[in-house]
């Protein structure tokens, strides 16, 4: 399972075309950009944390393994 860094900006397609990331849980950030997991067509799980309020266009756009998404109540 991927930890990412709070340190890593998510933004555009940064981690766009990385196929192999199947599980992410993702810590520390307030927003997940526009296009941040486009294409990651092996993405099975994510997690996002209580301090996520936005998510970005088509921020999952293709992740056509994706079946399991926690997306908090602060998401508006």
């Amino acid at each position: 399972m991927s930890h990412l860094n709070p340190d890593v900006v998510i933004c555009g397609v940064s981690y766009g075309k990385r196929v192999e990331v199947t599980d992410i849980v993702l810590h520390d950030i307030e927003t997940i950009e526009e296009d941040a997991f486009r294409d990651c067509t092996s993405l099975v799980n994510i997690v996002i944390p209580q301090l996520v309020t936005t998510i970005g266009h088509r921020a999952f756009w293709n992740c056509s393994s994706l079946v399991n998404i926690v997306i908090p109540q602060s998401v508006t």
